[in-house]
């Protein structure tokens, strides 16, 4: 379902139906009235049954209209050239690319040849796999516009859901896909993405995410959660029990195998904080994470947030910033994967408990705000502020 689904859709003639009913009053000739609005249904009473013969015989002329009812159509859609048409579906129709239904897809379900602009809204386009833009291809000089479709299931080397350079995708959800390479949702240049929701997409070197995670990047391999996010825990006398802010990592095979482990940072941001607080504290990095453009991070209970902020914590060191040759600090932009810091102990120097204390809040607090005494009374206003980690980087992969 896509996120345009909700709108309310007015019963509309169509435009072969207006025309037809003018023809008969004789204000426009019948073949005018035929021209324009091509139909497609799997029942056989349209004028096609599958979608790439109507784009096939829609005219030149800009403006033509292609027509979709409900059902899934398996097949692969192309546009081709200067001919610009509109292709829509207001039955939630689905061109799905395994046309031969084996479980492998056989190409780009939707591609975009030739400097093409076409406009493709309401689809779901699943299932496709190809060497780059599993769900929709755009190849140079195209700038086709994709709007409230839903682009699911789709791999390739790059640009697992979509490959284009130079677009406008509106209103999409944009989810499970996969790339060998790079881009698992979208692989894009010179585009323009607007209210489109990404989750849930991998890549297996880089761009199959919004979010990573902190150790074992891209996906936690090798650790694992040992203190986990609003677990009640003890923290001494003067902080006394407590819901914890955040996850504990730490490394599966043993406790302290992770000592001085590489601390990746789990998304492009900006360092508010950077330095060394007291040893129940060790070294802190804080980074703020700002949703791109018009766009926003989907919450785990529901809901969108367009900023967040990530806390690493008990760090044994804060690395240099490869652009500087300097430590990271306050100010400094920092890109996912770069390496942040190394796994440190608990307290600082004692030579023990070796882990990464991680948390990803809702506001901007100092590094070293810890919501203390708030067993049992407190949970509501913990989750006000701080966000489940796992949760949140896998919904925003």
């Amino acid at each position: 379902m896509s996120i345009c689904s909700k709108r309310q859709r007015k019963f509309r003639f169509s435009l072969a139906a207006v025309l037809g009913l003018m023809a008969y009053f004789g204000f426009v000739s019948t073949s005018l009235a035929q021209a324009g609005t091509w139909k497609v249904c799997q029942e056989g009473w349209c004028d096609y049954i599958t979608i790439q013969a109507a784009i096939s015989a829609a005219s030149t002329v800009t403006g033509d209209t292609v027509l979709v009812s409900g059902g899934t159509y398996y097949e692969l859609v192309s546009f081709d050239g200067s001919k610009t048409i509109t292709l829509k579906t207001t039955a939630g129709a689905v061109i799905d690319g395994d046309i031969d239904q084996d479980g492998a897809g056989d190409g780009s379900v939707v591609s975009f040849l030739n400097g093409n602009s076409s406009t493709i809204d309401g689809f779901t386009i699943q299932h496709g796999e190809a060497p780059v833009g599993g769900g929709i291809y755009g190849g140079y000089g195209s700038s086709p516009t994709i709007s409230c479709c839903t682009i699911v299931g789709n791999t390739a080397n790059s640009g697992g859901g979509i490959y284009i350079r130079g677009s406008t995708i509106t209103n999409c959800i944009i989810t499970n896909n996969t790339s060998n390479h790079v881009g698992g949702g979208i692989h894009v240049s010179g585009s323009t993405v607007t209210n489109c929701v990404l989750a849930n997409n991998t890549a297996n070197h880089e761009g199959g995410a919004i979010f990573d995670f902190p150790l074992g990047k891209p996906a936690g391999e090798g650790y694992s959660v040992t203190l986990d996010f609003l677990e009640p825990s003890y923290n001494g006398s003067k902080c006394g029990w407590a819901y914890h802010p955040g996850e504990d990592w730490d490394a599966a095979e043993c406790p302290d195998c992770d000592k001085y482990a590489p601390v990746w940072a789990i998304s492009d941001g900006v360092i508010e904080e950077a330095k060394l607080f007291h040893k129940n504290w060790g070294r802190i990095v804080l980074v703020r994470h700002d949703a791109p453009t018009e766009s926003s991070f989907v919450l785990p209970e529901g809901g969108t947030i367009d900023t967040v902020w990530s806390q690493y914590a008990h760090m044994y060191s804060i690395s240099d910033n490869p652009r500087t040759g300097t430590i990271w600090q306050a100010g400094d932009v920092i890109y996912k994967g770069e390496q942040i810091g190394t796994v440190g102990d608990y307290p600082a120097g004692s030579g023990e408990n070796y882990h990464l204390h991680f948390e990803i809040r809702k506001k901007n607090y100092r590094a070293t705000i810890f919501p203390c005494n708030t067993y049992p009374d407190d949970i509501e206003e913990i989750e006000k502020r701080y966000i489940a980690p796992t949760d949140f980087i896998n919904l925003n992969r």
